[in-house]
């Protein structure tokens, strides 16, 4: 599978992270495309994805995948490292996901007020397959203010997918991996 390529003017040059306010962020938003990174749990074995049972926060709500923003001159693998383990509590390092596709997402709202202004974002998508321990573990640890825990990280076939009726790109990220 192809690669996104990222072209590095200085290797050593290292951009410093700036945290901004709501309203600075909320406008941002409104601005630029953000760019995310995304990780799609999976067994391979039985062909199937694992999801989140349900996301609180918007853009996304409902079933999908582990993920978040990526910072300013971070990589998208050590975001994803990131990612997870702010999410999960799961720490790997980043040869432990393989990249699977980008997906553009135009979202009609967004956690951020005003919340109907929505959101565009660009996201590189990982897999990873986990253990039976840190399913667990995900189940157990997934970040409360992000998605319901009561469920945990559930196992879903593609017939259950359609049947679920969860987003296209769910569907289509099942089909790219399993046929």
């Amino acid at each position: 599978m192809l690669q996104p390529k990222i072209y590095i003017e200085d290797p050593h040059h290292k951009m410093s992270r700036k945290f901004l306010t709501d309203q600075v962020y909320s406008e941002a938003i409104e601005s630029f495309v953000i760019v995310d990174a995304d990780v799609l749990f999976i067994n391979k074995e039985n062909k199937t994805l694992f999801l989140l049972a349900r996301r609180k926060a918007k853009p996304m709500q409902g079933l999908w995948v582990i993920g978040g923003r990526i910072f300013a001159g971070e990589s998208e693998r050590d975001a994803i490292c990131r990612l997870t383990k702010r999410e999960t509590s799961l720490e790997f390092g980043p040869d432990h996901f393989n990249f699977l596709c980008m997906n553009r997402y135009i979202w009609k709202d967004r956690q951020q007020e005003p919340q109907d202004k929505g959101s565009d974002n660009l996201c590189y998508t990982f897999t990873a397959e986990l253990t039976q321990e840190e399913r667990a573990t995900v189940s157990k640890d997934l970040d409360p203010k992000e998605y319901d825990t009561a469920l945990g990280l559930q196992e879903f076939s593609g017939e259950m997918l359609e049947r679920q009726k969860v987003h296209p790109a769910i569907i289509d990220m099942h089909k790219m991996l399993f046929g």
